[in-house]
């Protein structure tokens, strides 16, 4: 199979990273970026040596060498971006969070299905190596049974105050990096059912600055979550089991973990290859492509849609 290439919509804070992990793979490959101005999509094509640079995004729908679109713009226009590229039969990875609500994502899936062409929300924390790590300690019961999770995620004053990430109907903590921690936890236990209760803080234009999650999984598992705009916190995923516990810094991202045991003060570090961490779910996309599948089967429609009902009833429970 020729190697896929990626079409990238936005010029955005993020596609350096992507194009990094792109970069890494022997398969795919950056083909074209299109932004809202000519001038600034020359600007990082330029900097990141992209071949072709497109003063719309429209451009990089109808150019018949793009296999695959890459959509990075701002999270209320995803979807108007996301039915674009699909009803150019374009392969579509769109960074997370997809949609702002489940109504949002069952049209897009329902169309990419209809239009022959895969479609996955980006969300790298359920391909990285710690996560599967962790994957097959619960399914194995290597540690014993889990127990109970704790996880924080945070990214205080990273922004200046017009930025469109502190506007309440898009961005704060809750649809910014949300689907970190929900999606991570639907992936790693198979898309329980769940009840929930949140606990939320309001910033100073009407956002969900800080928002505290707890759950209990299928009746039997108590999880703990907290995140956060507003302050620094930990940024840990703790994982109890009756044998050990797993802890993992900057869960989203890391190469590393750490295995504590119960019984004694051992304790085992885990290390994974250090390339960037994209690079894992661009592999999966790959694989899913190759396969001729419209959907992944590990990110699933079913975990995105989940993920924005609960996001979208948290919010208009809040705000």
């Amino acid at each position: 199979m020729k190697k896929l290439r990626y079409g990238i919509i936005s010029a955005s804070s993020i596609v350096p990273r992507f194009v990094s992990a792109l970069n890494e793979t022997k398969h795919s490959l950056v083909h074209a970026i299109g932004s809202s101005t000519l001038k600034r999509s020359e600007k990082l094509a330029k900097k990141l040596d992209i071949p072709n640079a497109y003063g719309s995004y429209e451009e990089v729908y109808t150019d018949p060498e793009v296999d695959v679109v890459y959509i990075a713009n701002i999270n209320d226009q995803h979807f108007e971006q996301i039915m674009k590229a699909l009803s150019h039969k374009k392969h579509v990875l769109c960074e997370k969070p997809m949609v702002l609500t489940r109504e949002h994502a069952q049209q897009a899936f329902a169309f990419a299905k209809e239009q022959g062409v895969f479609l996955m929300e980006a969300q790298k924390a359920a391909f990285l190596p710690t996560t599967n790590f962790v994957k097959e300690a619960i399914e194995s019961k290597k540690y014993g049974e889990l127990k109970q999770i704790q996880i924080s995620a945070s990214y205080a004053n990273r922004f200046p105050d017009d930025h469109w990430m502190y506007q309440k109907h898009q961005g704060g903590a809750l649809f910014g990096s949300g689907s970190y921690i929900i999606e991570t936890l639907l992936v790693l236990l198979d898309n329980p059912s769940y009840e929930y209760q949140a606990m939320t803080h309001l910033g100073q234009s009407g956002e969900i600055d800080d928002v505290s999650i707890q759950f209990n999984f299928n009746k039997d598992l108590l999880v703990s979550t907290h995140l956060s705009t507003r302050v620094h916190t930990e940024n840990v995923a703790n994982f109890y089991f009756e044998q050990a516990s797993i802890s993992i810094n900057d869960f989203w991202k890391s190469r590393k973990l750490r295995v504590d045991y119960h019984d004694n003060e051992d304790h085992d570090v885990m290390k994974f290859p250090n390339i960037p961490e994209m690079v894992y779910e661009i592999n999966h996309v790959y694989d899913c492509i190759h396969e001729g599948l419209t959907e992944s089967p590990i990110m699933s429609p079913e975990i995105t849609m989940n993920t924005a009902s609960l996001v979208e009833e948290i919010y208009k429970t809040t705000v």
